[in-house]
């Protein structure tokens, strides 16, 4: 587009998964114009996008740019690791641990296994599936 003295006020950036955009379309609005690159929230792993971009000014929003060549996401991983386990609360009958949510790296967790034993050098230990909340940014489970 020719130059002139309009200062863009955001950008929106739009994607979709159908080569036609005729379904799935997410658009995300309100971007800053002092940004040079820009993290799309949201897609999903081992999936193709693709995506197009327009200006915004005063005067209104400004035409789609052409579509992107088709770019797939990379395939998700296992969840990182959980770094901040602690037991919060100890009783004579059970404990409770917490711990910060860990990055899912992909795709959703379904599940925690819990190791644990009696020595610390984890002798005989006992693997369980424990019932984990989330309550206030932290998971938690309780152990009995």
């Amino acid at each position: 587009p020719p130059f002139t003295d309009v200062p863009v006020d955001s950008f929106s950036f739009r994607h979709t998964t159908s080569a036609d955009w005729s379904n799935e379309v997410v658009e995300i609005k309100d971007v800053s114009p002092s940004l040079s690159q820009y993290v799309i929230p949201g897609l999903r792993p081992g999936q193709v996008y693709i995506f197009q971009v327009r200006a915004v000014n005063r005067y209104g929003m400004g035409i789609w740019s052409e579509s992107s060549i088709p770019i797939r996401t990379t395939d998700g991983h296992i969840p990182a690791k959980i770094e901040t386990l602690k037991a919060s609360d100890v009783y004579k009958s059970f404990m409770r641990l917490k711990w910060s949510p860990v990055d899912e790296n992909g795709y959703p967790i379904t599940g925690y296994l819990l190791r644990y034993a009696h020595a610390e050098d984890m002798t005989d230990a006992v693997e369980a599936i424990p019932t984990v909340v989330r309550d206030n940014g932290c998971e938690s489970c309780d152990i009995r």
